[in-house]
């Protein structure tokens, strides 16, 4: 069975699309959108407009969820331990920098963690810097 231009086209997009590349687009989809379908050498060719939707609905499939995400609510202390764990610290370091326990900042990561939606401490600072909660 072949696959119609639409289907190899989702396929293809959906294997090298990334959501945060997808939805840094998302300010210029409209003009984008807008002439392509200006564009008379797409008005008349069957495959390309199989091809447009399908990159069309790809990018709103991403955009979505970026769009209605809610927006993270991290306390004070939770942002301040996860600003030191970007910055190299261990727990032992934050909780003397913080004059807090290691046993409160690794409750204080297991919140955090669980609002990010993350698991590690990579992923929690790639993910604050996505959401622009790291300070310059």
């Amino acid at each position: 069975m072949t696959a119609t231009a639409g289907e190899s086209s989702t396929a293809a997009l959906g294997a090298i699309a990334e959501p945060a590349l997808v939805s840094s687009i998302s300010d210029l989809l409209p003009d984008i959108v807008e002439r392509l379908a200006a564009t008379p050498e797409l008005r008349e060719c069957g495959a390309c407009q199989q091809y447009l939707a399908a990159a069309l609905e790809l990018i709103s499939a991403h955009l979505r969820p970026v769009v209605s995400a809610p927006p993270v609510a991290l306390t004070a202390r939770e942002r301040d331990v996860l600003t030191l764990l970007a910055g190299g610290m261990s727990a032992q370091q934050i909780a003397r920098r913080l004059e807090i326990s290691a046993a409160t900042v690794r409750k204080h990561l297991e919140h955090a963690y669980a609002k990010l939606d993350v698991h590690d401490r990579l992923t929690a600072t790639i993910r604050m810097r996505e959401l622009d909660l790291l300070p310059d």
